[in-house]
């Protein structure tokens, strides 16, 4: 059985004033288990720099290999980052040292975690929370809000790590979260986004092509997003399942609620065997986007038994469109519910020979056009 300690143990105050960095990551390394007082406010700023891998940047506190497995039970309690950091500090790091050096399982539960995005100025690659050589890391019931660049990042050929039951806020120049490593789970979480134009993606599900480790194997169920430009963005992945997520009133003028594409950066890499089923999009500028272009591409893509459907607050442009540019094939679009309301508004638009849509519901009100085949197979 792993011991426990607290921060106020090591002289950690919590009230939001006084900086608790060394306090709290004395309780780190100490043991196995900290537990955080009820609704205290622990701030911390830049302790250190982690180096190699081209994460080169300041960090509060962090989980390394020193560590072996940690569990922090947060009980209500909050990171805040000093006013005075960066934008691209980390608040805690999970990371091993290499591929072949890799952490052990740490849980994080039940903390909230407070940027300070007035310090944001432009987009960073970095995140609050960042996960990266680590295996079988899970998050839950969690919340990030006003982060000065993006909430949590998984990366660096993490593996089979969850993020269940959070909160997501973001502003308009960071991705809420972002997962670029195989066989992790995002489930019952909550994405509250910005509808400013340039807006990250709320959930970025991709390939880490500086290492070449493609996203595969991950499960997004069950999700809710409300507001934002790009909900779920997915880029070269793989065998994926992104099922029973409700997005709405994504109202921005270029916003699409899930879109899915080839990674062009690198060797590139198509998007394999996704199925996207039993979503509900509602009030959202642009429902469902299959992207490519003239070698990549989302392929055998399984896009079944979602609803689509238009709201009071925004005029939808497309339900389900597979885009022009020849590489976004072989895709199959069965029984989708899809409700458009408009002149120059269309349910469906398909660009590919190789694409069948099958039995789809698709109502065209106020002179909306339903189907535009263009190639593809059309089945009633």
């Amino acid at each position: 059985m792993m011991s426990a300690t607290t921060p106020e143990q090591f002289g950690a105050v919590g009230d939001g004033v006084t900086d608790d960095t060394i306090a709290f990551q004395s309780a780190l390394d100490a043991a196995g288990v900290v537990s955080c007082a009820p609704n205290a406010v622990y701030l911390v700023s830049a302790q250190g720099t982690m180096t190699g891998d081209a994460l080169n940047t300041p960090y509060c506190l962090c989980i390394t290999t020193a560590h072996d497995a940690r569990m922090i039970h947060g009980n209500g309690a909050t990171l805040k980052l000093a006013p005075a950091q960066a934008a691209n500090s980390i608040m805690l790091l999970i990371r091993g040292s290499s591929t072949a050096k890799r952490m052990a399982a740490t849980l994080i539960d039940g903390l909230h975690f407070c940027g300070n995005s007035a310090t944001q100025s432009a987009w960073t690659d970095f995140a609050m929370l960042e996960v990266a050589y680590a295996d079988n890391v899970t998050v839950q019931n969690c919340s990030f809000s006003d982060p000065p660049q993006g909430g949590m990042q998984v990366f660096r050929n993490s593996q089979n790590c969850r993020v269940l039951f959070s909160r997501f806020a973001h502003g308009p120049l960071a991705n809420a979260l972002r997962i670029e490593v195989p066989g992790a789970l995002v489930v019952g979480n909550v994405f509250i986004g910005d509808t400013a134009i340039g807006l990250r993606t709320s959930l970025d599900l991709s390939t880490n092509n500086d290492i070449g480790v493609v996203g595969e194997y991950l499960i997004v169920q069950a999700n809710t997003f409300i507001g934002g430009y790009n909900p779920i963005g997915a880029t070269g992945i793989r065998h994926c399942l992104i099922e029973g997520n409700t997005i709405r009133d994504v109202i921005n003028v270029n916003g699409v609620a899930l879109t899915l594409g080839p990674y062009a950066a690198g060797p590139g890499y198509d998007s394999l065997d996704n199925t996207m089923s039993n979503n509900i999009i509602h009030n959202c500028r642009m429902g469902i986007i299959l992207n490519g272009n003239a070698v990549l591409g989302a392929k055998r893509t399984i896009v079944t038994n979602n609803q689509i459907t238009r709201g009071a607050g925004v005029a939808m442009a497309y339900g389900i469109r597979e885009m022009p540019g020849g590489a976004a094939s072989d895709n199959l679009i069965m029984g989708n519910r899809i409700v458009v309301d408009g002149a120059g508004r269309v349910g469906m638009r398909f660009e590919s020979a190789a694409t069948s849509a099958l039995w789809n519901v698709v109502t065209a009100l106020n002179g909306a056009t339903a189907i535009v085949p263009g190639l593809a197979r059309i089945e009633a």
